[in-house]
């Protein structure tokens, strides 16, 4: 009888401390659905970037080519040099004056899984889309970054380096709903992160915290679908975004055709280059 006591009370405790889990550091503790480990370099086709789905970065008529490439070993940076945050190969992105002109800056890759009752799609590899996680979209998406010390703000406004988007099948569009971009500070030459929505308006720059150069750094998003998302940087929270501000997946009012979730990092729309390592999604 002692023992079976003992082994009730090991249980209920056992049960309460599982309750107390974060639910992020449930997710973390998970198996990742999917990841992107850079480790098919060095290289510069768009052949090399098969952990993804769509690569516009190697696309000549969306970006320039020579910008982008899967780089290994210790690179220079134009301000020091930088090596792969795990493994020996990392992402580098890149855009100039020159390509945004000529109507290229898209220097980004994407990932896209299919929802259920999706239309059928290949990506750029000619493979199916992954079908969403059994259990959706919700989860934890995480990609390392590195900013070179000497990286200073240019562009229109605004420089996207981690996004989400969905697709809806009829008709046909890709939009963008939340992510996160790279500006400048008025007061300085620091370079900010930011927390933009698809929604006019949802920007707070009070929220803007400065983007660490020099090193590599973590973005991470917390997503719970028709609810919000939850970012934080090197693992410290940073920001909630709410579905009242905007959708977070597919509209929570059942609204809309669906086909797939798209999870892309890169560096789009400003001039000047990043590196990034080490992407995954850990489902709920």
């Amino acid at each position: 009888m002692k023992k079976f006591f003992n082994l009730l009370v090991l249980t209920a405790i056992c049960t309460i401390a599982a309750t107390l889990v974060p639910v992020a550091a449930v997710y973390a503790q998970n198996a990742p659905y999917w990841r992107a480990d850079w480790e098919e370099g060095p290289c510069t086709q768009a052949s090399c970037y098969t952990d993804w789905s769509f690569v516009q970065a190697e696309n000549s008529a969306e970006a320039d080519p020579n910008l982008n490439a899967i780089v290994s070993g210790l690179v220079s940076t134009g301000a020091g040099n930088v090596s792969s945050h795990g493994g020996n190969s990392f992402g580098k992105f890149e855009t100039t004056v020159a390509a945004i002109n000529a109507g290229k800056p898209h220097s980004k890759v994407y990932k896209e899984w299919l929802f259920s009752g999706g239309l059928a799609k290949n990506d750029t590899f000619g493979r199916p889309l992954q079908a969403v996680s059994p259990s959706g979209i919700d989860g934890t998406y995480v990609a390392w970054f590195f900013i070179p010390s000497n990286y200073e703000y240019a562009g229109n406004g605004w420089t996207n380096i981690f996004q989400f988007k969905m697709t809806e099948q009829s008709p046909f569009r890709q939009d963008p709903t939340w992510w996160v971009n790279l500006t400048d500070n008025p007061t300085d030459e620091i370079v900010m992160l930011h927390v933009e929505s698809a929604a006019a308006g949802v920007h707070n720059p009070a929220n803007d915290v400065p983007a660490p150069k020099g090193r590599w750094f973590q973005l991470r998003a917390d997503l719970y679908e028709g609810v919000g998302i939850d970012w934080y940087l090197d693992g410290v929270f940073w920001q909630s975004s709410s579905n009242a501000m905007w959708p977070v997946g597919r509209d929570s009012d059942g609204s809309g055709t669906p086909q797939s979730f798209v999870f892309g990092v890169g560096h789009y729309g400003g001039v000047g280059k990043l590196y990034t390592d080490d992407a995954y999604f850990v489902s709920k």
